[in-house]
């Protein structure tokens, strides 16, 4: 079941409509901005996994920060005294 809401929000270059759609499947229900003419487009599936992908690149982005902040920190320090 997909549910639309408009969101007055316009492209000031192309000024193109972009709206907020509500998807939900049987694990999850999510929500994604969206062009209303890719919206068109892409049909109710194709908007899940529009959503999936810009969900998981999201997630390895962050994964990708979060590496790179370990590797710049000492995370175990051992003193010992003779």
């Amino acid at each position: 079941m997909v549910e639309n809401q408009k969101i007055n929000e316009k492209d000031p270059e192309e000024g193109n409509t972009v709206e907020q759609v509500e998807y939900s499947s049987k694990n999850e229900i999510g929500k994604i901005l969206i062009d209303i003419k890719q919206k068109k487009e892409l049909g109710i599936h194709g908007i899940r996994n529009e959503a999936l992908k810009t969900h998981q690149r999201l997630h390895r982005r962050n994964s990708r920060k979060r590496k790179r902040n370990t590797e710049n920190q000492i995370l175990h320090v051992e003193i010992r005294k003779n």
